[in-house]
């Protein structure tokens, strides 16, 4: 968890700035910008549990309700993470593509 850390914190940071109609234009593509589909994997493995679909298709079936999608993010509980789920994510976050920006 300590090393998951420094990044946890700037994804919530990102989370923060995350507004109803940035998330329903990001939903609306047909494909996902560079990178935002590493930022959609870590949230399907931590919001869903999903474990092998991590299509756009069902990425967007996740934002389909921005708000509770939002909601979710936003209330996301980062300091009692699952081993098996920061196991999977940590990698994710080492990607030099995956950016909070």
């Amino acid at each position: 968890l300590e090393s998951a850390k420094p990044a946890l914190a700037a994804a919530k940071e990102a989370v923060d700035c995350l507004d109803k109609n940035s998330l329903a234009e990001l939903k609306s593509f047909k494909k996902p910008p560079p990178g935002v589909d590493i930022v959609t994997q870590a949230c399907l493995i931590m919001l869903t549990g999903e474990t092998k679909n991590f299509s756009w298709g069902n990425a967007k079936k996740m934002m389909s309700s921005v708000d509770v999608f939002l909601n979710d993010l936003k209330n996301y509980d980062g300091d009692n993470i699952p081993k098996d789920i920061l196991d999977r994510v940590i990698p994710l976050l080492q990607n030099p593509n995956f950016n909070a920006d």
